[in-house]
């Protein structure tokens, strides 16, 4: 195989490794109404699953996300999909809460892996002169993964074209043929395994590179307020559903919709503003993101269906692309060791941050109803758009704060 074949797959099988990731996490989204109807699950405990993943993509971020330093790239994936393997299987005729809890958990340890090794994987590994690409498709590619795995898991049973169960088998076997691709690709972390550095890489570290502690901040706020919003749809779109459409026999397919929604613009919005410069396009992206999102969720406090579709379309294309532009400055002038660090850092947090509202709606605000959680999310939105806003400002005054970043795009937009 030449060296650019090489570069080639290694870019293509981590790709591929991130988008699968987010098409296990997102198939029980689309089934969770079925699973909330054969178990007579409440809303509080349909949080509870979110949570569930939440709580084990945190405590992969915290002790897995490096291992990439010391395995390599290559081996952290396998690890990952060996994960992947064992959670898909507790789907397998889901029968009661505790298997739904536990893959959910498991699936997020599968998730947190991916997201340092895989996700630092297509960047080191994107193609020269477009590196851009690899940014994108750690934003995108999991937007990506969502919508086609809600899609496919949607469409599939509610139109009886395939049973649950035969869905997760296949994801079993296309995990085994991704592990092929993998094991074909080219390392790009070539790292001495020794006890000690695997020792070092499983303690809860993370380590920023110098001078970007401030970046990190603003970014951070914009992943845990974003995250926190679309978290919102990943526990309770079956719930939505049946409030926009009262249509108990179409709800596996309408809430595949409501999230289909919510993840093709995301991914669009994030390789769209691929090539844009981020410290201009934030100042427009923040106020927009308040604008849209806080008339999005009215119409579901006032139900309104058309209304809502636009508004969640808009507000998902202006979510992707604001978390794609975060992580451009994140990542920019970064070393291929310090990658994994940056990017597991950022997204513990956004998993802290964005676990926090379906903790509340699951374990403390058990009763709150659709308006009242709305109004919640409309201060929220408010909250995090505002404080990256300012940020942005700030940190953009002193032109040579940006410069530091070594970010050629700053002057060219």
């Amino acid at each position: 195989m030449s060296k650019s074949s090489a570069h080639i797959l290694t870019f293509i099988s981590s790709s591929l490794a991130v988008i699968s990731c987010f098409i296990a996490t997102s198939m029980p989204i689309s089934l969770m109404a079925l699973w909330a109807k054969e178990l007579n699950m409440s809303s509080a405990q349909l949080a509870v699953t979110m949570l569930s993943y939440f709580l084990g993509c945190i405590v992969s971020l915290l002790f897995l996300a490096k291992l990439s330093n010391a395995l390599g790239r290559k081996k952290a994936v396998l690890c990952a999909l060996i994960c992947a393997f064992v959670s898909t299987i507790f789907f397998i005729d889901c029968t009661n809460v505790f298997f739904l809890n536990a893959g959910r958990f498991i699936q997020g340890i599968y998730c947190g892996i991916i997201t340092g090794s895989a996700m630092s994987w297509a960047v080191d590994s994107a193609p020269p002169g477009k590196e851009w690409l690899g940014t994108a498709m750690s934003v995108a590619g999991a937007s990506l993964g969502l919508m086609t795995g809600s899609l496919i898991a949607g469409i599939g049973v509610n139109f009886n074209l395939i049973s649950a169960d035969r869905l997760f088998e296949i994801f079993l076997g296309f995990t085994v043929f991704l592990a092929v691709l993998i094991c074909l690709s080219k390392e790009s972390l070539n790292t001495k395994f020794s006890v000690k550095k695997l020792i070092t890489v499983l303690s809860p570290t993370f380590k920023l590179p110098k001078g970007k502690t401030a970046f990190f901040i603003m970014a951070a706020i914009g992943y845990i307020g974003s995250w926190g919003q679309t978290s919102f749809f990943q526990a309770l779109s079956s719930k939505i559903a049946l409030l926009l459409f009262n249509d108990q026999d179409n709800v596996i397919l309408l809430t595949a919709i409501i999230y289909l929604t919510v993840t093709l613009p995301n991914a669009v919005g994030g390789f769209t503003v691929g090539g844009l410069n981020p410290a201009k396009s934030l100042k427009l992206i923040m106020p927009l993101t308040f604008i849209i999102g806080s008339m999005m969720f009215l119409t579901i406090a006032y139900p309104h269906v058309v209304i809502f579709f636009i508004t969640l379309t808009l507000l998902s294309f202006l979510i992707g692309a604001g978390l794609s532009l975060l992580l451009k400055i994140l990542l920019a002038g970064s070393a291929v060791t310090e990658r994994a660090d940056i990017i597991s850092f950022l997204y513990f947090m956004a998993y802290v941050g964005s676990a926090l509202p379906n903790f509340l709606i699951g374990k403390v605000f058990t009763n709150a109803t659709f308006i009242q959680i709305s109004f919640a999310f409309i201060v929220w939105i408010f909250l995090y758009t505002s404080a990256v806003f300012i940020l942005n400002i700030y940190l953009s005054k002193p032109k040579k704060t940006y410069k530091k970043l070594n970010f050629k795009e700053t002057d060219n937009t």
